[in-house]
């Protein structure tokens, strides 16, 4: 993580914040989240399944992200052929895919994504739409996850 201050001044004062997220387990290569140390299933899946923020509005889709694609496994490390996926719903499938492709993946990735939510539609295309246009990776992230688990509408609006 980047962090670029006016003067010293801004950075002893930022110090406890940045100390926060700069020792963040998180941030370390063999972090791994609570249910995969205890064994047990993501509270994600042990809930409510219809978990909605408004009218039949899921509010990170109605299952966890999983990397449906697994390209390491089915075409091999070294597969750098184009690739056309299609996706309904929400990004978190396409995210993870993007996420676990092998480092040295180098064919190119054109994605259709549809969903017959308009809200979910917008919502997909407001984070991309952030992810196009900011350039340090960190603030990108914050700000879609930001938007993805903030931004919904109350009980009273809905």
């Amino acid at each position: 993580m980047s962090v670029q201050y006016c003067g010293p001044e801004c950075q002893k004062s930022h110090w406890p914040q940045h100390k926060l997220a700069c020792m963040s387990p998180l941030r370390q290569g063999a972090w791994q989240p609570a249910c995969a140390l205890e064994s047990r299933l993501p509270s994600v899946v042990q809930g409510p399944l219809n978990q909605f923020i408004g009218p039949n509005t899921h509010l990170r889709g109605n299952s966890p992200a999983i990397d449906v694609l697994q390209l390491d496994s089915n075409e091999g490390r070294h597969y750098d052929h184009d690739l056309r996926l299609l996706f309904a719903g929400d990004l978190q499938n396409f995210i993870e895919i993007i996420a676990q492709l092998p480092k040295s993946y180098d064919g190119s990735l054109e994605v259709t994504i549809n969903d017959r939510d308009i809200d979910v539609v917008a919502r997909n295309v407001i984070m991309l739409q952030i992810h196009l246009s900011m350039d340090e990776d960190d603030a990108t992230i914050d700000c879609i996850i930001h938007l993805w688990y903030s931004a919904f509408l109350r009980d009273t609006l809905s």
